[in-house]
């Protein structure tokens, strides 16, 4: 058995290399880093981009220890270990675990914080892959909920019928937030932040043109399917290419869908949400993706606070009116009006 990790990461990094080769490099800082399980590269530009830069990547892997599931000394790990007891909690967390059940809520049957006992027993979180039987996803499906999770108050927090939490599906998108507000106090308004594919762009390049950004094409994994151009907005995709594995032919991928405790169904390859605020794309991209194209097509028409590029099983890809707007490339799409 095969197992595969892709993301954006690598062509997002391709292409922002090339559209930005000519950049005056005394006010440019990069770095490239593994964290929340992926690869990330940082991006800033500014006369104290140095020094911004090792405060943003202290600042993910300080977010990364807190908030790993399979850290056993985060603090999200030693909720899920405390069989039900209170645990307390730092401000920080509980607050994002409040937004992480908020989310669930209103998203419930697409997202759900409490995943973390159906993504280990499929093997995603140590890549022993395996296909449980029916009785042990159906064991895991009834700690399955966000209702187990019980938030006391003075951030002290615990679980209830066995749940475990996952913040996967929101963790980067919180995270370039915080990068966000931290560039402010070093007069950093430009700036380019891959967490993984879940890209946000800041400000402008060096010769005042926005930042442009390939979104992966999920067949053609070394592609890129178009470019966009933006600037303080994210992107952020969700994909069943890009943590996967095949046994007997199928195909089994890491996105799950909480009423089934299987790999979603999705008539789609992969979602790309555009919009502001990188931990609602977050969430936003794993919920449409399990919801299906039709579904998501209805919820992205009564919204009015995000974009999306949906690539389907048959290889088309659709954009929706504000998307198309934002494109710099040549692509032969479907253009979706309200």
């Amino acid at each position: 058995m095969k197992f595969w990790k892709r993301g954006l990461s690598v062509v997002l990094s391709v292409a922002l290399l090339f559209f930005t080769s000519c950049a005056h490099k005394a006010l440019r800082s990069s770095r490239t880093i593994f964290a929340m399980d992926t690869v990330m590269t940082v991006t800033l530009l500014g006369s104290q981009s140095e020094q911004a830069l090792e405060a943003a990547v202290s600042r993910i892997f300080e977010l990364d220890a807190l908030l790993s599931a399979t850290n056993e000394s985060s603090e999200i790990a030693k909720l899920n270990a405390a069989g039900g007891a209170d645990i307390q909690l730092s401000s920080e967390v509980y607050e994002l675990l409040e937004s992480a059940v908020a989310y669930s809520a209103r998203f419930a049957g697409f997202f759900d914080c409490t995943l973390a006992p159906l993504v280990s027993l499929w093997g995603f979180y140590t890549d022993e892959l395996y296909i449980p039987t029916q009785e042990e996803l159906q064991a895991a499906l009834n700690t399955v909920g966000y209702q187990n999770i019980r938030l006391k108050g003075a951030n002290i927090a615990a679980l209830e019928n066995g749940a475990q939490i996952d913040l996967g599906g929101i963790a980067k998108g919180y995270a370039a937030e915080q990068i966000r507000d931290l560039l402010s106090s070093y007069e950093i308004d430009s700036a380019i932040l891959d967490l993984g594919g879940n890209v946000l762009a800041l400000g402008e390049r060096e010769d005042g043109t926005s930042w442009r950004v390939a979104v992966r094409d999920p067949v053609q994994t070394n592609d890129s399917i178009c470019v966009f151009k933006g600037s303080d907005i994210s992107f952020v995709t969700s994909g069943s290419y890009q943590r996967f594995f095949e046994e007997n032919g199928v195909h089994y991928h890491h996105i799950m869908d909480p009423k089934t405790g299987i790999p979603a169904e999705s008539d789609m390859l992969s979602v790309t949400i555009i919009t502001e605020n990188s931990e609602y794309a977050d969430v936003l991209s794993t919920a449409l993706f399990v919801m299906g194209y039709e579904e998501a097509v209805q919820f992205w028409r009564a919204s009015n606070d995000f974009e999306a590029v949906f690539v389907l099983e048959t290889g088309e890809v659709i954009l929706t009116e504000g998307a198309s707007s934002l494109l710099d490339s040549q692509i032969e799409a479907l253009v979706l009006y309200r």
